[in-house]
This record gives structure tokens, sequence and C-alpha cells, in this order.
């Protein structure tokens, strides 16, 4: 009985259980889903962003880094893609742009 008190009362239980419900609605829905070789091919398509993540977390529960400079990468690039495609800025010219508006979050971040 303490067992099981000790379980209900862990941290992991929630998002295990939430797992098993997805895991059985998507079953329930879909009827290829349990088979073998879709498990192999999810598997296999999640096996990088785990191992990113993973990494990433045990970065984040160290302490070691801080991990924002890479939201302000993919910012930037956004804001490059954004620039260039949708606004038709040239590539020239949205590159010193883009660089601009790096300096100024820089800047804006350090104590």
């Amino acid at each position: 009985m303490k067992l099981l008190r000790k379980l209900l009362r862990s941290t992991i239980i929630g998002p295990i259980f939430a797992f098993i419900v997805v895991v059985a609605i998507v079953a329930l829905a879909t009827p290829r889903f349990l088979l073998a070789q879709n498990l192999s091919n999810v598997s296999l398509q999640v096996s990088i962003v785990a191992i990113v993540a993973i990494g990433g977390t045990l970065v984040i529960l160290t302490g070691g880094i801080d991990l924002s400079p890479g939201a302000n990468v993919a910012l930037v690039c956004v804001i490059l893609a954004h620039l260039v495609r949708n606004m038709g800025v040239p590539l020239g010219l949205a590159i010193p742009v883009v660089l601009l508006s790096v300096l100024s979050l820089d800047s804006s971040t350090v104590s």
C-alpha cells in the first residue's frame, strides 16, 4: 500500500498516464497504429528529437549553460526568411537588418 501511495505522489505518473491515454485513443482510431512496422517507423522519427531533448534537459537541470542563444538564432532565421520571402527585401539588405536586430537583442540582454 505504501508503494502505491508513493507511486501516485510521484511526478512521473502524470506524464505516463497521459502517454497511455494518447496511445489508447490513437490505437482505437487507427487500426494500423500498433503494427510493428508502424511502431518502428515512429521510433525512428522520434529518436533524434528525443536525444536532443534529453541532452537539453540535462544541461538545464545541471545549470551548465544558458540555452537562450539557440532561441535567438531561431528568431533571427525566421526574421530573415520573412523579410526575404514575404516582404520582398533583397537578401543583401535583409542580412544587415537582421544583424542589427541581433545586436539590439544582445545589448538589451546584457546586465
